[in-house]
């Protein structure tokens, strides 16, 4: 070790710190619940795919205090044609931050025809 440096070891979360949901739920559901005072760090991934119908998968905050504000984090949407011939999208976002402040904040999952949205990470 060289002159002046301090040495430290990995600090492992514990596990009520880690925060994971996946879902192919076709409403508005809570994808994760982030409690007051606290912040989420993780990624969220959203794909859908459509035939004849069109389809969509979004992700949002909510709550009074989230920063980012509430609205949509991610979406997707892909375009049904007739015949059956659809189209299918997915897309994905890592390294994101997601406060609380001073009352509790969701991710909520949105998914319209066939698709899904997953979100991991931890609480700091």
């Amino acid at each position: 070790m060289a002159y002046g440096q301090v040495a430290t070891q990995p600090v492992t979360p514990a596990p009520t710190s880690i925060i994971g949901a996946s879902l192919t739920v076709a409403t508005a559901t809570t994808l994760i619940t982030i409690p007051a005072g606290r912040t989420w760090y993780g990624s969220v991934a959203a794909e859908c795919s459509a035939t004849a119908t069109s389809a969509s998968a979004y992700i949002s905050t909510a709550g009074a205090t989230a920063v980012p504000t509430a609205g949509n984090l991610l979406g997707v949407d892909a375009v049904g044609a007739t015949g059956g011939l659809g189209d299918s999208n997915a897309n994905s976002l890592s390294g994101i931050y997601v406060s609380a402040g001073s009352s509790s904040a969701t991710l909520i999952a949105t998914i319209v025809g066939t698709g899904s949205v997953s979100a991991n990470g931890i609480l700091l």
